[in-house]
C-alpha cells in the first residue's frame, strides 16, 4: 500500500509536507509537518495533532516552543490498523495548537 500526501497548515503561517513511501496495514504512517511562525510573538507549549477520521486513528506530537519568525520540523507516526484499507483518498485533519488557540487545515492521503 502506497500513500502520498501533501499539506498545508496555517500557524500565524504554517506549512507542513508529507512525503511518499510504502506502508501496509498494521505498520506506521509517517508523517513530516514544518511548522512556520510568522506571527510577531513566542508560541509556547505547542502541539501537532494528525487524525483520519475514516479510520480513526491520530496522533499527537510532542510540546515544544516556536519563537516569533522562527520553524521547526516533526516527524509524527500513526499506527495504522490492522484490518485491510481500501484504497482511496482518506481527509486528514492537521491542527497546531496551544493553551491560546488553535489552527486546523484538511489535507488527503491516498492510499492504493
Amino acid at each position: 500500500m502506497k500513500y502520498a500526501i501533501l499539506a498545508f497548515l496555517l500557524f500565524a503561517v504554517a506549512f507542513g509536507s508529507i512525503a511518499s513511501e510504502e506502508v501496509y496495514q498494521g505498520r506506521e504512517l509517517a508523517l513530516h509537518v514544518n511548522v512556520v511562525n510568522n506571527g510577531d510573538r513566542s508560541a509556547h507549549d505547542l502541539a501537532i495533532r494528525a487524525y483520519v477520521p475514516d479510520l480513526g486513528i491520530f496522533a499527537v506530537s510532542r510540546p515544544f516552543d516556536l519563537e516569533s519568525d522562527d520553524s521547526q520540523g516533526r516527524m509524527m507516526f500513526i499506527d495504522l490498523p490492522a484490518y485491510e484499507i481500501g484504497p482511496g483518498l482518506y481527509p486528514v485533519r492537521l491542527s497546531v495548537s496551544n493553551d491560546d488557540f488553535r489552527e486546523t487545515r484538511y489535507t488527503w492521503v491516498y492510499f492504493n
